[in-house]
């Protein structure tokens, strides 16, 4: 009969206490009679220094008799456990380890956990094991202690950059891991993967580990994604809050660097290092060299160093290593393993299983390979032949998986036992890692997998597509469709793939994962594309078409696409089953596009409508998509020819469906456009209802859909704003920038709409150096982005330069634009002509005041008259409301007190219904002189005005309150130039005052040059002595 032993069990130290026969008896773990007495017992206590845990023996699943341990320590409230394994395991240093892992999993509890049960479904926009990568890596069983290097390494982490470069396999991770769980100072960590070649992955798992040095003041980013090179408005951005944020000394760990391969990101990275603050250290770990100016931080004695010399494990550490292996080596045995592998760690660790079985340590390393041969020779002669053949066919056949867990493996190898066999795997050391406390997925070693993978190929080459289909039907079934196309596309079954990839469409889409739809649509052959319309209608339009092109010479792009489309319809129409006819009412749509790039929206409304309102097979997702289509198009063109009533109509009848379809991105252009008409009509009231309605919208949907939020957000700011709700503002237009960020697809809109909002609500609190720094973020990125896309929307900074009193860089947009008041304006005037214009006539009025040039006011009267013209004809309130608060200001500037505030009060009449405010105050001192007179003017309530006043004051208020230097310059010098001069006298370049600053060299040189001009000089050498003669400097 089985003795049944109780809690009275307990192990103190290295000793066993427990009750026999009425007495207590004693035995030391380890020893053979502790392994005796475990076959017999079912629990027992262990305590020591460090922690305690009750530990019960289970029996396992398999139904084969066998058993196991599992420790248990409840604290919180909550039960923690930690596998111990069968009872010949049960080592003391197995129990003082388990002691250790559940004393820091209880200290965890406050961390957020991610719940990864392959059971779940999933959230197919983020990857499920985000966390992973941003925690301290767990260090392995067998690890050995490196005090020279922890040494070492704390001492150096005082300089930015730590470099830790070596081979694969060198204990890099470890290393690190150990000296971040070490170190006193707080430590951001994160894993990198290709996945963080794309700039915005990268930037938004930055953030994400950075935000783990204080959460209790996160950092919400400012963020766009329009091209991959405008990310430093971002970077400066991140940079800036850390440098408020940080106020000790904390280290940030970017491991797998060598993963990185983009050019972008590694400029990034230098960005980075180049602007770190002073409290940040850098620590890199990677196989190759970074390509940083490494010599550069040499010379400056701004990076420490370890590469393989200093991480090879010496003797002692070598004879320790293979002590926690359950190795006993000789002198003689501990130097050949040391010699044969250079120390390289992992050599050191593959030598030591292949050992295994073999008496005479020795005389097997005598006989061993180089370090070159250990890899494959050993992996596969030595450690996977050494194996069952059960486990040999498990590792083969699992090793195509980037992840595994028990239910995958079982798809994959058509056994029932995965979960077990992965236990196995795990506790024989076989380099297979756990992901999560759960034990649900793991990882093999990547040199494992990669070593096993040339074996599957050597040896069953013709089962590799079949396993990546079983792990593909697996996701399949799991709700995982992203996962399973992925799979599908490398067993190259096309078919499945292009199938999977129809059903990802509307998700695809509406997530605006664009790249990665434009990616797997490249790895189909046109014979699968060919099969589906559905899929050659994508293809042609993501694939084929270059959207820079479609803007700049959009006439030419639909013309191919037309002739492409024709052409295929021919082809397929006379096939048994052909859907391809479903794509002939797409032709006429295009040629309407072209219509409307051309201006000519009275063949625009005759081609649309040529497409009938209800197509043949409406159930089928083409004649959706065109349906719709051809419903935005209508409510556009109506739009552009004036009858608002009907386009609002139209773009009401598209709401957003209830589930995800194909169409989506018709009803998110139908969402946008009803906020394009509101504001053009100034309903502002009803503008609000709409924005209320489209988030109750996305709730219902219940889904990741940031392509819609982003867009929302940073839109719905703007209402905000205009109703002098300015924190609500600024919190709506940083959330859709931070949204924008994990979007990964190309919007300029939501970064320019964002940033937009920050600078103004920055204004009109006072501060004018944030906004001017945030302009200067915005104009760097223009600078990245390419001509036609970046020629379409300088108006945005443009009218902001005029709003930071920068005429000076408003001109040059007017210049570039070529844009003049007296220009015969589009008989279909559109949002974004109305605001060129306006632009422009601020720039005329701005010229007129600053520069006392009383053609400039005339020439803005002219052109703000005709613009009042056109607003009355097409009853755009929203529009006539700008024209008279300009026109106002005008004719204030002109003398003409009386008319500038029968204008003014006109506006106010219409304006209060609506609830503006900021579109008054944001005109400051000559507006409030206009307030305080125009009483008599208007029918709006005295109440309001005081609200206009009460918003223009505290602008007013601050900015008289900022303290000014006394320059005796007739035009002096901003504070921004003052910064830059004093910096010059530093004897700094442009280019590094543009780091100083974190501003582009561009912007610099422009600083510069300005103020050489306010000092009446011609070289730096000048300003700097005429500056200390003024008491500049």
């Amino acid at each position: 009969m089985k003795q049944r032993s109780s809690l009275k069990s307990t192990i103190h130290g290295e000793t066993l206490s427990y009750q026999h026969g009425g007495e207590t008896a004693t035995i030391t773990v380890g020893s053979s009679g502790w392994f005796a007495w475990l076959e017999n017992a079912t629990s027992f206590t262990f305590r020591n220094e460090e922690g305690h845990f009750t530990a019960h023996k289970t029996q396992a699943g398999n139904r084969r008799g066998t058993s196991y341990w599992r420790a248990t320590r409840r604290s919180h409230g909550r039960l923690y456990s930690f596998y111990l394994g069968a009872s010949a395991q049960l080592t003391l240093q197995r129990l003082q380890e388990a002691a250790h892992e559940l004393v820091k999993r209880a200290q965890q509890t406050s961390e957020a956990s991610v719940s990864t049960s392959p059971k779940s479904t999933p959230d197919t926009s983020a990857d499920p094991l985000l966390a992973i990568k941003l925690h301290i890596p767990r260090l392995p069983a067998q690890h050995v202690s490196r005090s020279r290097l922890l040494t070492s390494l704390e001492q150096d982490v005082t300089r930015p950059l730590t470099l830790i470069s070596a081979p694969a396999g060198s204990g890099k991770t470890t290393l690190l891991a150990e000296w971040a769980s070490a170190t006193t100072m707080p430590v951001a960590w994160l894993s990198l993967e290709t996945t963080e070649n794309d700039p915005a992955r990268f930037l938004a798992y930055l953030t994400a580990t950075l935000n783990r040095l204080d959460r209790h003041t996160p950092i919400d980013p400012i963020v766009q994604r329009e091209h991959s090179a405008a990310w430093e408005p971002a970077m400066t951005h991140l940079l800036n809050a850390l440098t408020e944020q940080l106020d000790r000394d904390a280290a940030l760990v970017l491991d797998d660097f060598h993963l990185l391969t983009s050019e972008t990101v590694h400029t990034m990275v230098l960005f980075l290092l180049d602007h770190l603050p002073a409290q940040l250290h850098l620590l890199i770990g990677t196989r190759v060299d970074p390509p940083l100016p490494l010599a550069r931080f040499r010379a400056r004695n701004q990076v420490s160093e370890q590469h393989i010399e200093e991480l090879r494990f010496v003797a002692d550490e070598v004879e320790a290593f293979a002590s926690a292996m359950g190795h006993t080596l000789s002198h003689e045995a501990t130097t050949l393993l040391q010699q044969r592998t250079e120390g390289w760690i992992a050599g050191v660790q593959l030598l030591l299983l292949a050992l295994r079985g073999y008496a005479d340590a020795a005389a097997f390393l005598e006989n061993a390979g180089g370090a070159q041969r250990f890899l494959h020779d050993y992996f596969s002669e030595e450690i996977l032949s050494q194996q069952p053949p059960k486990i040999q066919r498990f590792l083969l056949h699992t090793c195509i998986l980037d992840r595994l867990c028990g239910q995958l493996c079982d798809a994959v190898t058509e056994e029932a036992d995965g979960q077990k066999q992965l236990v196995t795997v795990l506790r024989a050391n076989l380099f297979l890692t756990e992901l999560d406390d759960a034990q649900t997925w793991y990882r093999y070693h990547p040199l494992f997998a990669e070593s096993l993978r040339t074996h599957l190929l050597k040896r069953e080459p013709e089962l590799i597509p079949t396993l990546y289909q079983r792990a593909s039907f697996w996701y399949e079934q799991q709700h995982w469709d992203e996962v399973a196309c992925e799979y599908a596309l490398l067993a190259r079954d096309y078919t499945r793939a292009g199938t999977l990839l129809e059903r990802l469409l509307p998700l695809l889409m509406a997530q605006g994962k664009f790249l990665r739809l434009q990616q797997w649509i490249a790895q189909l052959p046109s014979i699968v594309i060919d099969a589906s319309p559905l899929l050659y209608l994508t293809s042609l339009i993501w694939t084929q078409v270059q959207w820079r092109s479609f803007i700049g010479k959009p006439q030419e792009t639909l013309k191919r696409l037309t002739e492409d489309l024709k052409r295929r319809i021919r082809e397929h129409t006379q096939e048994t089953g052909s859907t391809w006819a479903d794509l002939q009412p797409i032709l006429p749509l295009l040629q309407a596009l072209g219509a409307l790039s051309q201006g000519d929206i009275a063949q625009m409304l005759t081609l649309t409508r040529e497409v009938p309102p209800i197509l043949s097979n409406p159930e089928r997702p083409l004649a959706q998509l065109i349906a719709t289509g051809r419903q935005i198009l209508l409510g556009a063109a109506y739009g552009a020819s004036g009858d608002l009533a009907a386009a609002e109509q139209l773009f009401l009848a598209a709401p957003l469906p209830d589930t995800i379809d194909l169409a989506f991105p018709f009803h998110l252009s139908a969402a946008l456009g009803i906020i394009e008409l509101y504001e053009a009509q100034g309903k502002l009231q009803k503008l609000n209802w709409h924005y209320e309605d489209l988030f109750r919208a996305l709730e219902r949907l219940n889904g990741p859909l940031p392509l819609l939020q982003t867009q929302a957000l940073v839109r719905y700011a703007e209402l905000l704003y205009e109703w002098n709700r300015l924190q609500e503002a600024t919190d709506a237009a940083q959330k859709g920038l931070k949204i924008c960020q994990q979007l990964g697809s190309n919007i300029p809109g939501v970064f320019l709409f964002g940033l937009g909002t920050l600078i103004r609500v920055a204004l009109a609190q006072g501060h004018d150096n944030k906004a001017q720094e945030l302009l200067e973020r915005m104009e760097h990125a223009l600078e990245q982005w390419k001509p036609p896309m970046a020629n379409m929307i300088t108006a945005i900074p443009a009218r902001l330069a005029l709003a930071c009193d920068l005429q000076e860089q408003a001109e040059r947009w007017e210049a570039v634009r070529g844009i003049h008041f007296d220009d015969q304006l589009p008989p279909h005037f559109q949002n974004n002509y109305f605001f060129d214009y306006m632009t422009l006539a601020r720039l005329l009025l701005a010229r007129g005041h600053n520069r006392r040039s009383p053609l400039a006011l005339s020439q803005a009267l002219m052109l703000l008259e005709r613009m009042q013209r056109i607003s009355a004809a097409r009853t755009t309130h929203g529009w006539s409301l700008e024209v008279h608060v300009v026109m106002a200001l005008v004719l204030h500037a002109q003398g003409k007190i009386k008319r500038a505030l029968h204008t003014l009060g006109s506006a106010l009449d219409q304006a209060e219904a609506e609830g503006y405010i900021r579109i008054f105050a944001d005109e400051g001192q000559p507006m409030a002189h206009l307030l305080a007179q125009v009483s008599a003017y208007t029918t709006a309530s005295p109440s309001y005005l005081q609200q206009i006043q009460a918003a223009i004051a505290p602008t007013r208020a601050t900015a008289s309150t900022q303290p000014q230097a006394a320059q005796p310059l007739l035009d002096p010098l901003t504070p921004r130039e003052l910064e830059a001069l004093a910096l010059l006298a530093e004897g700094l370049s442009n280019q590094q005052i543009a780091e100083r600053l974190v501003i582009s060299p561009n912007t610099a040189k422009r600083h510069i040059k300005h103020l050489l001009a306010k000092l009446t000089v011609t070289n730096r050498t000048q300003a700097v002595t005429r500056a200390r003669e003024l008491g500049l400097l």
